[in-house]
């Protein structure tokens, strides 16, 4: 436990990460102090409509995430949440943003909050096999048990999965199996969020953050 604290301390601060692309990541993206706009206006719109953003942490790094890797499509499953998904989806109207297992209470208010921003998402009542996406955010702490393979046949070779509550009983088990697998590139274990990029071209590696 010592041990990996004192990696965590050292990974997050850069130390003793070889990777060009890892120190990058941790260094600019995930420990990025900067404060955007975005974060401004959309916490605007949320306490507006009388809604609390208690995990603000979560959804900066997911914003400065689709910032810095851009994927063309995003697929949420399990948030319920109103403020995840104008999170993800603000950074480029280009992309293509999808949710499955949203409050259909919410759904409403989330096309209305994402309309006021010029964004758009598509709600779906089940996940399409033929669609391959390039970014996958998983809520452990919301969702029904899932598996790699699961997420796998749904990515793109160069996917980035972003998985929070880790730490649950089945969080656990699922970022196991990610750590281990071959087809998992590098992982970032940032306590209770993982995150897992599958792009082979990057020397396979685990990070505690």
């Amino acid at each position: 436990m010592i041990l990996d604290k004192i990696q965590r301390f050292r990974h997050s601060r850069g130390y003793g990460v070889h990777s060009p692309f890892a120190f990058n990541f941790i260094t600019n993206v995930v420990y990025e102090k900067h404060w955007y706009y975005a974060f401004t206006d959309i916490e605007f719109l949320l306490l507006r409509e009388g809604i609390d953003l208690l995990d603000f942490s979560f959804h900066h790094l997911s914003y400065r995430l689709i910032r810095y890797l851009a994927p063309r499509s995003i697929l949420e499953i399990g948030f319920n949440s109103v403020a995840n998904t104008l999170f993800v989806c603000h950074p480029y109207k280009s992309i293509r943003c999808y949710s499955y297992g949203k409050d259909q209470s919410n759904v409403t208010l989330v096309t209305k909050l994402l309309d006021e921003i010029d964004r758009e998402a598509i709600f779906v009542n089940n996940i399409d096999r033929e669609m391959l996406f390039d970014s996958i955010f998983v809520n452990l702490e919301e969702m029904e048990s899932i598996d790699i393979n699961k997420l796998y046949e749904i990515s793109s070779n160069t996917s980035f999965w972003v998985l929070k509550g880790i730490n649950s009983k089945e969080g656990k088990r699922l970022w196991k199996s990610i750590v281990s697998d071959d087809r998992v590139s590098i992982s970032f274990d940032k306590k209770n969020v993982g995150i897992a990029v599958l792009n082979n071209s990057y020397k396979k590696q685990n990070y505690l953050i």
